[in-house]
């Protein structure tokens, strides 16, 4: 029996199939769609900060990304659900959520600050230190001061 290597369909075969990704599609859509309307209720800097809107029963979730943005969403909610009741009778209430990103911004790297008086300082102060590992990162501290400070 031979092995046959069976490929994968491309993943838009599965999107665009029918049956289940096609209801699939649909929600996405509606999901879309409903984002569009409570965007256009809200100011522009909370709007901005609305990430994801769906309807669960009786309750409209919101999702943003911070705690912040997060109160003032809670605080348009009565708003929103009074302005939404043509397409959605059944709101009575707005649920808050935070969208945990799962990307983390690089931490902000920032040069060195020391003046080159500190760092010829500190170089000097090396040479009075018993312990090697301490001398070693002091020379190195002065250095890095004294490099940022030609650069400059």
């Amino acid at each position: 029996m031979k092995n046959k290597k069976i490929k994968p369909l491309p993943a838009l075969t599965h999107v665009t199939a029918r049956g289940r990704s096609n209801y699939l599609l649909r929600m996405l859509e509606k999901q879309q769609s409903l984002l569009e309307q409570v965007r256009n209720l809200l100011p522009a800097p909370v709007a901005d900060h609305c990430l994801h809107a769906r309807i669960d029963g009786t309750l409209l979730i919101l999702h943003t990304d911070s705690s912040a943005w997060m109160t003032r969403l809670r605080f348009h909610g009565p708003h929103l659900v009074q302005a939404l009741r043509p397409i959605a009778p059944q709101l009575t209430a707005v649920k808050t959520r935070i969208l945990i990103s799962t990307t983390h911004p690089e931490p902000e790297r920032r040069g060195s600050k020391l003046s080159a008086s500190s760092a010829k300082s500190i170089q000097h102060m090396a040479e009075f230190v018993s312990d090697d590992k301490l001398r070693a990162a002091l020379i190195r501290l002065g250095r890095t001061g004294i490099c940022d400070q030609e650069e400059a």
